[in-house]
């Protein structure tokens, strides 16, 4: 998500539009954007972003209670040796909100990276991918009320004058519920009968539908296309149809400490372990994987079959998904 600064730092930022960033010019790297997403019945700024753009180290002290918030458990979580965000709201704790208060996380983060990404691209001669996992959370206010996630998403396109028509929202229900548009008024007597709002369904997809036409229009003028690329790229699809690509990733271990085979052996086993289980590859490497070069670009990592000698052939054919070769003794 990308917040605009609203009467933060001094009267001349009171009209400030969403997405500008105003740098404090003793803290280099670092941007702060303050904005109301109106979780209180008053007027005033209520979320807050910092943003570091060329990442930040950090340290965490987290409680020792068995019962903590949903930022808590996501923070936990966060392996990053840097962050690049840190989002902070007022008046919800995301405390005792279950599933759905980490999910809203999850969603934010998300939105937020692609947001950030985009940035860098904008900004920096060096563009970096901005990833979720490397943004935190800081949540503050009451315990066990929903996190606000549609105000805080609703709020930043309203600013647009992003609107959805009543007849958007019911052709999106129709679709997502598997009816035809015309019977509409069945659906919501049905709705009525079952005790379910359907101006909550409408609000909640509302807001997520605002939000989608407010990125398109923010950003998609700072996407452009290269006619050249694009017909690179088809040709070397159209080449590859009807062939078959293997490709050579890999997950790097290295000893924590000089000598230490031992753990890092048990760090193997646990990565074929949840190769098993058939957890994506790509997942399991971005988590375990220590070599620096998993950055590379998927196209360096495929190998078409017809590079490939005949002995290789013959191992890789015998291979169901989620095998491997060779076990660890």
């Amino acid at each position: 998500m990308v917040l605009g600064i609203n009467n933060f730092f001094d009267a001349r930022n009171k009209n400030a539009k969403v997405a500008d960033f105003q740098d404090l010019d003793h803290l280099d790297g670092v941007s702060v954007s303050a904005v109301s997403a109106n979780l209180y019945d008053q007027k005033r700024d209520d979320l807050v972003l910092f943003y570091f753009r060329n990442g930040a180290n950090h340290a965490s002290l987290f409680t020792k209670s068995s019962v903590v918030s949903e930022n808590i458990k996501w923070n936990k979580k966060v392996r990053s040796p840097k962050i690049h965000a840190l989002l902070i709201n007022t008046r919800n704790a995301n405390a005792l909100t279950g599933s759905d208060g980490y999910e809203a996380l999850k969603i934010l983060s998300l939105d937020l990276s692609e947001k950030l990404t985009l940035k860098q691209k904008q900004d920096e001669e060096y563009p970096k991918v901005i990833r979720s996992e490397s943004i935190l959370f800081a949540c503050t206010g009451t315990i066990g009320e929903k996190f606000p996630l549609e105000k805080i998403k609703k709020i930043e396109s309203e600013k647009f004058n992003v609107e959805i028509a009543d007849e958007e929202l019911k052709d999106v229900i129709s679709n997502m519920y598997g009816f035809p548009l015309d019977e509409y008024e069945k659906f919501k007597n049905f709705l009525e009968l079952e005790k379910i709002d359907i101006d909550v369904i409408k609000e909640q997809l509302s807001a997520e539908l605002m939000w989608k036409k407010f990125t398109r229009q923010k950003f998609s003028s700072k996407i452009t296309i290269n006619k050249s690329e694009v017909d690179t790229l088809a040709n070397n699809l159209m080449n590859k149809v009807g062939k078959v690509e293997y490709n050579y990733s890999e997950i790097l271990f290295k000893n924590i400490k000089e000598n230490d085979l031992e753990n890092t052996k048990k760090r193997m086993n646990k990565v074929l372990s949840l190769l098993e289980s058939e957890l994506s590859f790509d997942l399991v490497a971005k988590k375990f994987d220590e070599n620096i070069s998993t950055t590379n670009l998927e196209k360096n990592r495929w190998v078409m079959v017809d590079n490939l000698d005949d002995d290789l052939k013959s191992v890789l054919n015998q291979l169901v998904k989620s095998a491997y070769l060779f076990s660890i003794d």
